[in-house]
């Protein structure tokens, strides 16, 4: 038993669980940015590349946070609601698709950032303490 008081083994599973949820959470801005980028690439717009860099910033952060739950999660949440602040404040689309970018794209990354510092949470219990 550990200090959060659930066995080993479960805590492995509980861990596992919780980044293989954040990786499926992550998986809808990550679908959503390479859509737009297919799309604009395809009406030959200028800007798809924009989307494809972002599809491939999500894919970076996910690895990240798969392999530093703490440091990814942290890093997707802030990231997630950076970018949500810009999105209500420094765009000219109109405040139904402001909103529907956040929901779409932005609050995905924070709440899959959420639940890989919810397996960090169970991985610091394995960790040893310094004192």
């Amino acid at each position: 038993m550990n200090d959060v008081g659930v066995d080993r083994h479960s805590e492995d599973r509980l861990t596992k669980r919780s980044k293989v949820i954040g990786l499926a959470i992550a998986a809808v801005p990550l679908a959503g940015f390479s859509v737009l980028a297919l799309g604009e690439a395809l009406t030959l717009e200028a800007g798809w590349w924009g989307h494809l860099l972002q599809a491939g910033a999500v894919v970076l952060l996910v690895v990240l946070a798969w392999r530093h739950p703490g440091v990814g999660g942290a890093t997707l949440i802030i990231l997630g609601a950076g970018f949500s602040v810009v999105m209500l404040i420094g765009t000219g689309e109109s405040a139904l698709t402001r909103l529907a970018v956040i929901a779409l794209l932005f609050a995905p990354l924070m709440v899959s950032g959420a639940f890989f510092m919810l397996a960090d949470r169970y991985v610091a219990g394995r960790r040893p303490r310094t004192s």
